[in-house]
């Protein structure tokens, strides 16, 4: 009789055994299962989407496929003209007013690639300089939405021809203050000084041997209606070489 009860007791244990596999099998079986159907349903819904913009595409009178080849087609074709509209834009105009930009690149710099049979974009893009996300990122952080205002400051980020730029009614100061401002931070580069602080030149002179943005405003609130004679040897750039380094005198 304790030869049978072992026996039996052998048994179930492996009979236990045998159904824990089985259950863990079945459990795997399940969830195997469960993810090829869910696969499938992504699969379906991915099919039901590329049939519907299929018939779309189908049924629209323009292809956005061929729309989108055509347009990188004339980029391309224009690439060479508008590079060198970018260029005239940078080397030349920084200083112009909106009439005067609008004047020189109409009258001098477009006349002069029609006349030579070189393709330039209508209107003339900025392309070759900065792509539109980033203009609609400056206009996000406060700079002004006239096109002008996105020439000027692709022109200030593009060249070091023009280091000083000169905003009389401080339109651009919050651009200016987010541009200097690195990701995360809460502290600006860019320093800020009025015209009537005593120590203005002093600033000015410490910022430009650091290479340290600077932002001259009016004092009192009001716009920059004077410079100081000083600062005019920096605007005018009055450099000279001293001891093979070029210095201006401020």
């Amino acid at each position: 009789l304790s030869n049978s009860v072992s026996e039996l007791t052998s048994r179930m244990k492996a009979l236990q055994a045998r159904l824990q596999d089985l259950m863990k099998n079945f459990q795997d079986a399940a969830e195997e299962k469960n993810s090829s159907v869910a696969g499938l349903e992504n699969l379906t819904a991915s099919c039901n989407i590329a049939g519907k913009l299929a018939q779309v595409i189908k049924s629209s009178r323009s292809n956005p496929i061929q729309d989108a080849l055509d347009r990188t087609e004339q980029q391309l074709e224009c690439l060479l003209g508008d590079t060198l509209v970018a260029a005239a834009l940078v080397t030349y105009s920084g200083h112009l007013d909106l009439r005067g930009r609008s004047s020189f690149i109409e009258d001098n710099v477009l006349a002069d690639l029609r006349a030579q049979k070189i393709r330039v974009s209508i209107p003339p893009t900025l392309d070759a300089l900065v792509s539109a996300a980033q203009v609609a990122e400056w206009r996000w952080n406060g700079l002004p939405p006239q096109s002008f205002m996105a020439e000027s400051a692709a022109i200030a980020l593009n060249s070091a021809a023009w280091p000083m730029l000169i905003d009389p009614d401080g339109i651009a100061l919050d651009w200016l203050t987010m541009h200097y401002t690195p990701p995360g931070s809460r502290v600006t580069m860019l320093r800020t000084i009025t015209t009537n602080q005593e120590n203005l030149i002093e600033v000015v002179r410490a910022c430009v041997q650091d290479g340290r943005p600077l932002a001259i405003y009016g004092g009192g609130g009001g716009g920059l209606t004077t410079i100081n004679r000083e600062l005019m040897e920096l605007i005018l750039r009055k450099y000279f070489v001293r001891k093979r380094a070029t210095v201006v005198n401020l």
